[in-house]
C-alpha cells in the first residue's frame, strides 16, 4: 500500500484506553463494511479445511454452543469481564445473522463461508445448513493471530 500511515498513528498512544478501543472499533467497522475484499491467508484456509475435515470425519465430536459459551466466558472473565460479555453478545448476534441469512456471508470456498464479528477482529467460518441439518461453525479465528499458533494452542 502506497503511503501507508505509521502504526500506531500519531497521537494514538496519548488516547485514553476507552478512546483507543473506540478508534480501533471504528477502523474495524470500515473493514467489516468491505469484508468481501478482506484477504484470507492460505494458512487460515488450511486451518478451516482441517477443522471441516475433522468435523466431517467425526460429527459426534462437535461441542454444543452452551459448552463453548461456558469456555469462552471462563477465558474472557479472567482478562476483561465487560469486554468478554460484549464479545459474547457480538458473537451471538453474528451467529443469529448466519442462521437467518447464511448465504449473505462471504464465500471462502465451497461450502465454507465467513462472517466477521462487527466489533472484534474475529472471523466465524461455517458451512450453511439445510432444512434437515444445522449450520456448522467450523472455526472462530482471531484474524490477527498466526493460524499455526491457533492450530497448536487449541488442538482438541
Amino acid at each position: 500500500m502506497a503511503n501507508a500511515p505509521p502504526i500506531p498513528p500519531p497521537g494514538f498512544d496519548d488516547l485514553t484506553p476507552e478512546d483507543k478501543v473506540r478508534y480501533v472499533g471504528s477502523l474495524w467497522d470500515r473493514i467489516v463494511a468491505d469484508q468481501d475484499r478482506l484477504p484470507i491467508s492460505d494458512a487460515q484456509r488450511a486451518l478451516v479445511r482441517e477443522r471441516l475435515a475433522a468435523h466431517l470425519a467425526n460429527p459426534g465430536a462437535a461441542r454444543p454452543w452452551s459448552e463453548v459459551r461456558r469456555d469462552i466466558e471462563l477465558t474472557v472473565s479472567k482478562r476483561s469481564p465487560l469486554l468478554g460479555c460484549e464479545f459474547l453478545d457480538e458473537f451471538e448476534h453474528t451467529t443469529e445473522l448466519i442462521r437467518e441469512t447464511p448465504l449473505l456471508s462471504t464465500l471462502v470456498e465451497p461450502p465454507i463461508r465467513q462472517a466477521l464479528l462487527k466489533r472484534f477482529p474475529y472471523g466465524v467460518f461455517f458451512t450453511p445448513g439445510t432444512d434437515d441439518e444445522p449450520d456448522v461453525i467450523v472455526a472462530v479465528i482471531d484474524l490477527r493471530q498466526d493460524p499455526d499458533f491457533v492450530r497448536h494452542a487449541y488442538k482438541r
